[in-house]
């Protein structure tokens, strides 16, 4: 999770959890399974994101494969 999420989220939602630098984390465990013998690493981070346009919507309506979804 983001180091900043903290920032993001209520307290309540992060109580007890930690948050470090996310690049700084992800090096120190891909040494780590380097000498465990692991071949491929993937790292996937999502730092959300702002609308391409004024004429996004949040309502999941559009067509094809998300169609249909809702969600707050």
């Amino acid at each position: 999770t983001l180091e900043g999420t903290p920032d993001i989220v209520t307290a309540n939602g992060v109580k007890g959890l930690k948050f470090h630098d996310e690049v700084e984390t992800i090096n120190k465990y891909a040494r780590e399974l380097d000498r465990k013998g692991v071949k491929s690493i993937v790292a996937l981070i999502h730092e959300g994101g702002a609308p391409a346009s004024t004429s996004y919507n949040y309502d999941c309506d559009s067509p094809g494969a998300g169609d249909g979804i809702s969600g707050p």
